[in-house]
């Protein structure tokens, strides 16, 4: 309050501001299997909950209330299928708000760390790209991005996916990948480098060796995968890698889990998506969310070099 007062005392002619009762705490994210019993409904943030910088908290309430009062006013329905009629409207429309709101409430609630480690035209276009794509900012604020571009190309000297970077010995010269898995179940990854290409072998998160420089940790598709994967990617660093490629999970978990290993600073991070466009590997290495992007053969019509 005392900052602000102070920052815009000009416009508010020295006057003190008013506070209300924000605090900064961790959101609790409400799902209910069921939304009815016997003659008793829930609604609105007792059914549900998404994370309030969407904006949607009040909007589905109101839409939860206009659909049960049209459920049961329906023609020739009992009060126990009116009701299942009202979930069964409402239900997928909420779980699109609250699959949407989730990257929202991660960035919010690792604002610490990306304010701390990133440029401050890095840290907004990371912000603006928490919830959108990176090519729909595009057709929204083309000036904006291209500012993000112009100061990648400064900072770094190249286009973002173009940009060396040194590991383990060799010059990458592009941030893209080709990934595939062997026959006999090895992840291996197709690196450009001064040299030619490279292909690099990455050791599983099962039993990692000292000397592993690349290594691959998995997200399990279950419930509380990604805490799952944090607790083996712990273990992973402790053994140093130059690398470590995330792959499974959701499009998000990999997303968080990378942002794990970049922020920490002691290894570098690949996403694997086999259905991102390049637009998307883009986005995710300019504004920090990775340093590679991998992606399957198959996904880029068999070329073995990005250029």
């Amino acid at each position: 309050k005392e900052f602000l007062q102070s920052l815009f005392a000009n416009q508010i002619e020295g006057a003190n501001l008013l506070v209300n009762n924000s605090r900064w705490a961790n959101f609790r994210t409400i799902k209910n299997r069921n939304w009815s019993v016997g003659r008793y409904v829930i609604l609105g943030d007792a059914a549900h909950t998404a994370h309030f910088s969407v904006g949607s908290g009040t909007k589905m309430a109101m839409e939860d209330g206009a659909a049960l009062a049209g459920a049961l006013a329906t023609p020739g329905l009992s009060l126990e299928e009116a009701v299942q009629l009202y979930e069964m409207e409402r239900r997928p429309s909420v779980e699109a708000i609250q699959g949407s709101a989730r990257p929202s409430l991660s960035w919010w609630e690792n604002f610490g760390r990306y304010y701390a480690s990133m440029e401050p035209t890095q840290f907004t276009y990371h912000f603006l790209t928490r919830a959108i794509s990176g090519d729909r900012l595009l057709r929204r604020d083309a000036g904006f991005v291209g500012e993000v571009s112009r100061w990648w190309q400064g900072a770094f000297g190249a286009a973002p996916l173009q940009t060396p970077l040194a590991v383990a010995g060799s010059i990458m010269t592009s941030r893209l990948v080709t990934v595939s898995t062997t026959p006999d179940g090895f992840f291996e990854g197709l690196f450009e480098t001064t040299e030619g290409l490279r292909k690099i072998r990455f050791c599983s998160s099962m039993g990692v060796p000292n000397d592993c420089d690349f290594a691959v940790v998995s997200i399990p598709e279950s419930a509380g995968g990604l805490e799952k994967a944090r607790s083996t990617l712990e273990d992973v660093l402790r053994k140093c890698p130059a690398i470590v490629a995330v792959t499974g999970g959701s499009s998000l978990d990999r997303v968080l889990l990378c942002e794990d290993i970049r922020l920490g600073g002691s290894a570098l991070a690949m996403i694997v998506d086999d259905h991102a466009k390049l637009v998307a590997a883009e986005t995710s290495i300019m504004s920090g969310r990775a340093d590679f992007f991998g992606v399957t053969l198959d996904h880029l019509g068999d070329r073995p070099s990005f250029r």
